[in-house]
This record gives C-alpha cells, structure tokens and sequence, in this order.
C-alpha cells in the first residue's frame, strides 16, 4: 500500500504540474466544474486500469492462455475489468457507466460485436457480486467469466493464437 501511495503521490503532483503549465499556455484558469469533471473522467480511467490489473493478478495463466487464444484473454480481461470498475465505483460514490454503457464500449471491439449485451454484463455482475460476498472473486474469473468468454469466442470459429491471422 505503501508504493501505491508514493505513485499516488507523484501522479498528484505531476497533474498539478500539468494544470499550471495549461493554465500558463492558455493564459486562463480552467473552472472548478470543467476541472472536476477532467479529474473524475482521469479517477474512472484510473479505476479501469487498475481493474485490468487485477484481473491479471488474479488470473495469472492470462500470459500463457494469450499465446493459445488472444480473443478469450481479451474478453476476460476487457469483460471483467468493466464489471470490477461498476461494482468499486459504486462502492467508493464515484459514478459509473450503464450496463448499456459498457456493452456499447465492448462492441468497438469487432471481435464482441453483437456477442455481449447489457443483460449478460449484468447477469456476470450479479454473479462476481455474490462471489466477492463469498470472498471467491478468483474462482468466478477463472471459472464463469471465462467459460462465457470462451462461448463468446468460440462463436467467432475457435481459439485466435497471437500473432496468426
């Protein structure tokens, strides 16, 4: 926790070294509504790339199953950490993007097009929630959400070995 604060620590103050220089360039102070949302739109990217992180941390077979199939590493690691980011942001008061939001952000994927919808993010939702409750937050990512994405990706014609097209 420790090194956390010290990044912590250094992003703040690098962000602050940031907004001065703007507001130098620009010649005018960015108002305190414009300046909370750039900072909670920061805090939610913050927030989903340490969701990926932990899914990686605790899945760490991610790197080998990569070099078997890229598209089933994709899903877990891109499904999980929008429903990892909803169920912390909530938790901490920040807002949080829709079902509906995050399945609209999957489809830019061409691979998830039309393959993961609102009703399936929250039923997977509903699921890691009741896991985390039972403290087996593990075994729902290495269980149910990769046996949906293995569904998922199956559907597109079998595994997708990394670096073969």
């Amino acid at each position: 926790m420790e090194e956390a604060r010290e990044v912590f620590n250094n992003l703040v103050e690098k962000t602050l070294e940031a907004l001065m220089l703007l507001e130098r360039i620009t010649g005018m102070s960015i108002s305190r509504e414009k300046l909370n949302r750039a900072i909670y739109s920061a805090v939610n990217v913050i927030l989903h790339e340490l969701s990926h992180a932990s899914i990686q941390t605790v899945y760490p077979e991610l790197d080998s199953i990569r070099e078997i199939d890229e598209y089933l590493v994709l899903c877990i690691e891109e499904v999980g950490a929008r429903l990892l980011e909803v169920y912390v942001a909530a938790r901490i008061g920040l807002p949080a993007q829709s079902f509906e939001e995050h399945a609209n952000e999957l489809s830019w994927f061409p691979v998830f097009r039309g393959r993961i919808n609102s009703r399936l993010l929250e039923k997977l939702y509903n699921e890691m929630t009741e896991a985390i409750r039972r403290n087996m937050f593990r075994d729902f990512v290495t269980g149910e959400l990769r046996d949906t994405c293995r569904r998922i990706t199956m559907s597109l014609g079998g595994p997708r070995i990394a670096g073969i097209r």
